[in-house]
């Protein structure tokens, strides 16, 4: 328990509770020379928005494998969401910019940038005003780089990026992930075995599918009965004949169907064929204005 306490659960490096009361031990035990290390991930946060947490967390990761490859030997620490501190007492300062610098290029090949202040004292009682130096001299090195226009640069690297996945993705995941908010449920739904695979599902409708066992069609029957119109309550349970969504796929390659919700909003429904599979079908449902005679199945 106390291992998992000064752990940081992402990394496996030493947290900031470990961070905090390590810091304040070596200083009073003054072992001698220490060198102290200041790191930041550049542009965490735009690769959060560009192309989501999970990038940013494998780049957090990546830091952590590249810092305990070159500093393994010493104390390695992750004291905020994209801070990290080095302690290093078997190195002199230039041993530790030169492991550095090493370090850099291997983050850079991965496309991973970083900004890094290194200071040193004789004494680990100077801990704490060496710790402050080196945090300076990276918010330094970080000013310069956004002066010389870094997060320019970054920003096209991860639109380049996002187009590869995009690119890659033959199922449109990650496309609609980054679309805008017209877009409220997206699945892959298999109709031989009533499966999906949710790529964006609202909580109300999880919860529909979670009560049904994860079966598509009973949970479809539960939106309709609770959010559908009225008027469109019979056109909308065709939806749920499976056997007639596959011929009308089948033949067309994309269904289209209109709708309106009990809230008065209007929604499109949009079911694509998966040409790598007979059984499994996109289905996207969007908000989008369509006029009442519309409100009826019609290809696309």
């Amino acid at each position: 328990m106390k291992e998992i306490y000064r752990q940081d659960s992402l990394t496996g490096l030493l947290n900031r509770n470990a961070y905090d009361s390590d810091v304040e031990q070596l200083r009073s035990a003054d072992i001698g020379a220490v060198v102290c290390v200041y790191a930041d991930m550049i542009g965490l946060h735009e690769v959060n928005n560009h192309l989501g947490h999970k990038q940013g967390n494998r780049m957090l990761c990546e830091f952590a494998d590249a810092a305990r490859a070159f500093f393994g030997d010493d104390r390695l620490y992750r004291i905020g969401g994209d801070e990290f501190v080095i302690i290093s007492s078997a190195h002199t300062e230039a041993q530790t910019r030169k492991q550095l610098n090493y370090m850099r290029e291997r983050l850079h090949t991965q496309g991973c940038e970083i900004s890094v202040g290194v200071a040193s004292s004789e004494s680990t009682s100077d801990l704490p005003k060496i710790i402050e130096q080196a945090e300076n001299e990276m918010r330094r090195e970080k000013k310069e780089y956004y002066v010389r226009g870094g997060s320019k640069r970054q920003l096209r690297g991860l639109n380049k990026k996002l187009e590869d996945i995009l690119v890659r993705n033959q199922d449109m995941e990650s496309l609609l992930r980054h679309l805008n908010g017209r877009y409220s449920i997206a699945c892959m739904v298999n109709l031989r075995t009533d499966s999906q695979r949710a790529i964006m599902v609202p909580d109300y409708f999880q919860k529909m599918l979670d009560a049904h066992d994860g079966s598509f069609k009973s949970a479809l029957h539960d939106y309709c009965e609770r959010l559908v119109a009225p008027f469109c309550k019979d056109s909308f349970s065709l939806l749920m004949d499976y056997d007639f969504i596959h011929a009308r796929v089948e033949s067309v390659g994309v269904l289209q169907y209109g709708y309106t919700r009990n809230d008065g909003e209007k929604f499109l429904l949009t079911i694509f064929a998966d040409r790598r599979s007979k059984d499994e079908t996109m289905w996207v449902f969007s908000k989008d204005d369509l006029p009442q005679v519309e409100l009826e199945l019609f290809e696309s």
